[in-house]
């Protein structure tokens, strides 16, 4: 029933839409071309016409400068999350589910549990499709919303200071750039 209440808006808009641009004949050439899809959708017709996204297509040299901009955060998600994967299958192998927040004597690190790898799955898969199908505006909103970038970030300036110095200075530029 909750999964019906999230649909809802998004189904109600593209009825709307097909409403309004899809006339009664479906082959007429004056419909848009999404209205003759087996599902018609608006929404991906529009990511695609007018802001270029789709599987590596904006990757352009035009777009160089955005695509750096968006690659460092990223780059930071998606590392936290191979760690996370990387040992979480060697803390569910040593059955060590959950570590107390402080730092164990065994070396291990504070943010390696069992209750992040979902977070991770869901990061490094958002991340790539992201990287790949998105254009740079929708991958640092999409990425600041994200908690695992914050995660991440935590885990650089205590575990790897050097590096997360320079995600505090990389956070500043994109702060400052993105107003």
């Amino acid at each position: 029933m909750l999964t019906i209440v999230v649909f809802t808006p998004f189904l109600a808009h593209q009825y709307t839409a097909y409403r309004t641009f899809c006339t009664d004949q479906l082959a007429s050439p004056s419909n848009p071309p999404w209205c003759g899809e087996v599902i018609p959708l608006i929404y991906g017709y529009v990511q695609v016409k007018y802001w270029n996204n789709g599987f590596l297509r904006y990757w352009t040299v035009a777009q160089s400068p955005n695509i750096a901009l968006a690659v460092p955060i990223l780059a930071v998600v998606l590392s936290f999350c191979a760690h996370q994967l990387r040992h979480g299958v060697l803390l569910r192998s040593l059955n060590l589910h959950e570590l107390s927040t402080e730092r164990k004597s065994d070396g291990l690190s504070t943010f390696l549990r069992a209750s992040l790898t979902p977070h991770a799955i869901h990061a490094v898969v958002f991340s790539v499709i992201l990287l790949f199908a998105s254009n740079t505006q929708i991958a640092l909103r999409a990425a600041s919303a994200m908690p695992t970038t914050y995660w991440a970030g935590a885990w650089l300036l205590l575990e790897k200071p050097r590096w997360g110095r320079a995600w505090i200075r990389w956070s500043l530029i994109w702060g400052i750039l993105s107003i």
